[in-house]
């Protein structure tokens, strides 16, 4: 019976971490792969700015993502330098 009790708090605490990961974490390692992926894409110097957002954060896991801001101070293409480009999608 004791055995029960704690694998049963073990189990419970194990539940917790996963959602603090979930709510803390995941959108910072999410944000972090689209700022490199579209460093690497575009070839920018420094790496975007890029906020992520979604109304229930464990749906990131399956890359439902409400909105996604990213933010470039300075960038070329085709020979036109741009400053301060934001996108929200």
């Amino acid at each position: 019976m004791r055995y029960l009790v704690v694998s049963g708090v073990t189990g419970a605490v194990l539940l917790l971490l996963a959602g603090i990961f979930v709510y803390a974490l995941l959108p910072g390692v999410v944000e972090n792969r689209i700022s490199a992926s579209l460093q690497e894409r575009y070839e920018l110097e420094e790496r975007p700015a890029v906020e992520v957002s979604s109304s229930f954060p464990p749906e990131l896991l399956l890359g439902r993502i409400d909105r996604v801001e990213a933010s470039i101070d300075r960038m070329t293409r085709g020979g036109v330098a741009l400053r301060n480009v934001r996108v929200d999608l």
